[in-house]
């Protein structure tokens, strides 16, 4: 029997963005910009480290440069030693944006910023972020694109 999914987990799902060509490739991303985990997420990679354990209060930032986690766990298991990962003091270490992992972090934490940064040349963008709305809304709202 096939289990039938609810409207609810569908807003919850990961963007998944296609790459401009014919190479028919994807990436996955995440919605917002920083979350707090509220549960555990295992099966991370971070640098070498496969089936890393985010541990709960874990806080994840997205950013263009990537996926990072900050929590002082990760940095004394994961960023100490000989040939170990990089720990950027401001955001934490970087994990890579595996599809699994990026649907356990969105699944399994709670938003902490939503704000968008649009572009200088997304007027639209722009308006709707002043009116404390989302590019969707603004377009919903006043229904010019």
């Amino acid at each position: 029997m096939k289990k039938v999914k609810l409207f609810e987990d569908y807003l919850n799902e990961v963007t998944q963005h296609s790459v401009s060509g014919t190479s028919g490739r994807t990436y996955t991303a995440l919605d917002n910009s920083k979350y707090e985990l509220k549960k555990e997420v295992t099966g991370a990679r971070i640098g070498d480290y496969t089936n890393a354990t985010l541990p709960k209060g874990t806080i994840i930032v997205n950013i263009p440069g990537g996926v990072f986690a900050f929590h002082e766990e990760l940095k004394t298991k994961y960023c100490t030693g000989y040939k170990s990962e990089k720990w950027n003091d401001k955001f934490g270490v970087l994990i890579r944006q595996l599809p699994e992992t990026l649907e356990a972090i969105e699944k399994n934490s709670k938003v902490l910023e939503s704000e968008t940064v649009f572009s200088e040349y997304d007027f639209l963008g722009m308006q709707a972020q002043v009116a404390n709305m989302t590019r969707e809304e603004w377009i919903a709202h006043y229904g010019t694109e």
